[in-house]
């Protein structure tokens, strides 16, 4: 969690300490960004478009294989060298 808080400030959505907490701060900035960045829907999830989006590395599960679309444009501008 902190890694995605730290990018979220790095975008400029800057909140409370980086804590490495979910509270309510940190989901008004992962909504704020979804809607900046045109990620529906807007909501306060932490979801795959959300890791691709903000350049953050997550553990992948079957559960979360399943998900990916890679046809989404998201997907496509990661950097994963």
């Amino acid at each position: 969690m902190k890694a995605i808080q730290s990018s979220l400030t790095g975008h400029g959505f800057d909140f409370a300490p980086i804590d490495g907490i979910f509270g309510p701060l940190t989901a008004d900035a992962v909504e704020r960004f979804k809607q900046w960045r045109g990620i529906t829907p807007v909501n306060p999830y932490v979801d795959l478009p959300i890791y691709y989006a903000l350049g953050v590395r997550c553990v992948s599960t079957p559960e979360l294989t399943e998900q990916l679309d890679y046809n989404n444009p998201l997907y496509q501008i990661i950097d994963t060298a």
